[in-house]
């Protein structure tokens, strides 16, 4: 459905960052701390406007997508290796998380590049600086979960809430995507 309502244009596009903000915030504002609320408010309202920015550029539904497959191929290769080797966990910040669970996540990501090259997106990089565009991207996927997985351990929470059954809150689902988005605005436009 997302990337249908990417594909269809501005409006809906639009729609979602919304709502993405809207259930963002009633997530916030359920925390204890109000100093870890005013950061992820403020991490928010970036991941937001950055996304807006990047969607509203040339070749914007390209790279927004290129984003979400990033983070998806980040999550399921940390998810995959981390089940299916298991190992040492990181046990300092999450205590579900492995290292093999953040190999995986690296590894997998890299499978990102197929979409890079067929649509000729980030066409000034070279192969190799692909490569690395894409891991840097994935070390942002890990590192936003992680500090969201830190953030709900110091409120004492194991979801930033239930508005998706299973899953948790959309603050769950969208922790990795909201630094992978600040990196490429970053990137695209500063770099």
């Amino acid at each position: 459905v997302i990337i249908l309502l990417i594909y269809l244009g501005d409006f809906y596009f639009n729609l979602i960052l919304f709502f993405l903000f809207i259930f963002s915030v009633y997530e916030i504002l359920k925390l204890k701390n109000f100093k870890i609320k005013l950061l992820i408010f403020l991490i928010t309202t970036l991941f937001i406007f950055f996304s807006y920015q990047i969607r509203s550029n040339n070749n914007g539904m390209y790279h927004t997508y290129f984003i979400l497959i990033v983070a998806c191929l980040s999550d399921s290769g940390g998810y995959l290796f981390g089940k299916f080797f298991r190992g040492p966990k990181i046990n300092l910040i999450s205590p579900n998380k492995t290292y093999a669970g953040f190999f995986g996540s690296i590894a997998l990501s890299q499978f990102a590049i197929i979409f890079l090259i067929y649509y000729n997106i980030f066409d000034n990089y070279n192969f190799f600086e692909k490569m690395f565009l894409i891991f840097t991207l994935s070390i942002t996927v890990i590192l936003g979960d992680l500090l969201f997985s830190y953030f709900k351990r110091l409120n004492g929470i194991k979801d930033f809430s239930n508005i998706i059954p299973g899953h948790g809150g959309v603050l769950d689902r969208v922790d990795g995507l909201i630094f992978s988005i600040i990196t490429v605005f970053i990137i695209s436009n500063i770099i």
